[in-house]
């Protein structure tokens, strides 16, 4: 009798843990599709998937390899380029005490 408890327990146990088990991928931020990616170290890339979450860029794919990517918000960026990191394009490496009030 205790073993047929025991087994009746270890299976209830063991259905349990498989249903709690499955994945349920919590979605990205932002996924922007069909981009082209142009950076400082790496030639340009086209038909470019960027995966952004929390803010950060987490991974950049081939497109044709995004299909099943689960985002919060999908921007399709087809005849678009990407820059990353690129976003004050004009700068100054001198200072000059005269434009403080300007600057």
């Amino acid at each position: 009798m205790v073993s047929v408890i025991r087994s009746a327990l270890t299976l209830s146990l063991a259905l349990v843990l498989t249903a709690c088990s499955q994945d349920t991928a919590k979605p990205i931020d932002l996924a922007i599709h069909n981009v082209t990616l142009i950076d400082a170290v790496n030639p340009i890339r086209t038909n470019r998937t960027v995966l952004i979450d929390q803010g950060r860029i987490i991974a950049i794919i081939n497109s044709d390899a995004a299909h099943d990517i689960t985002a919060a918000q999908q921007v399709d960026g087809s005849g678009q380029y990407l820059i990353p990191g690129l976003w004050d394009f004009h700068v100054h490496f001198t200072f000059d005490a005269r434009f403080t009030d300007s600057m």
